[in-house]
């Protein structure tokens, strides 16, 4: 018997409150103090990031740079406020989750601030073996805020509910699980067939949480020859 992972499916209705709160840091340029900030301190792939400074000499042109790259101009306006956005795009294969420099410089005037972006998904290593032996460790990520409990809901083939482990709390402003320590995969001996693992931050089971990150696995029995 083995087991083979499939892709995941992303629930597109996830967060309502990424994370609350603004990020900043001023820095002082001449006689202004500048400042930026993004109304989020966490976001997920593809999504709209709001920047907003002050500070900054009013009718002067405005670079927007990421990582030191110029994203993004403008023109600020008479008060010396700058008001923009642009997407939080897709992190690089094999990356769960970072962190990216923001700064914002009308030539004279310039702030930095940092924000992160997060993947939501949930995934486990190693994700081939045996399925009544195989121990893995479990990663969520972009759940949202810390202190969340992620469980995960074993559905076997038919879609009944077999049984719901905790798996621990998010961390980190992106309200996510690193690794969880080694642990079965399936804490039973799963029949053949493909079982759904339900990560949310339920106790009892919902098939309509939000969030949630569903993944199938795929448990078959080897055929003798």
């Amino acid at each position: 018997m083995y087991v083979g992972m499939s892709a995941f499916r992303r629930v597109l209705r996830v967060l309502p409150h990424l994370v609350v709160g603004w990020v900043a840091l001023t820095v002082t340029a001449g006689a202004t103090a500048a400042t930026v900030s993004t109304n989020l301190a966490c976001y997920l792939e593809d999504r709209q990031v709001q920047l907003a400074g002050t500070g900054y000499m009013p009718g002067a042109p405005y670079t927007v740079l990421r990582d030191g790259q110029a994203i993004g101009s403008g023109m600020v306006a008479a008060d010396g406020s700058v008001t923009g956005s642009f997407t939080s795009g897709e992190l690089e294969a094999g990356v769960a989750e970072r962190s990216f420099d923001l700064a914002v410089t009308d030539g004279t005037n310039q702030a930095a601030t940092r924000f992160r972006v997060s993947r939501f998904r949930a995934e486990f290593e190693p994700s081939r073996g045996d399925p009544a032996t195989l121990r893995v460790r479990f990663s969520v990520f972009g759940f949202g805020r810390p202190g969340l409990p992620i469980y995960v809901h074993y559905l076997r083939p038919g879609g009944a509910l077999t049984q719901t482990v905790r798996l621990g709390m998010t961390r980190g402003v992106c309200g996510s699980i690193t690794r969880t320590r080694m642990r079965r995969l399936f804490p039973f001996r799963p029949t053949a067939g493909r079982w759904r693992l339900q990560f949310d931050t339920r106790r009892t089971y919902r098939r309509s949480a939000v969030p949630r990150i569903v993944r199938a696995v795929d448990v078959r029995r080897d055929r003798k020859r």
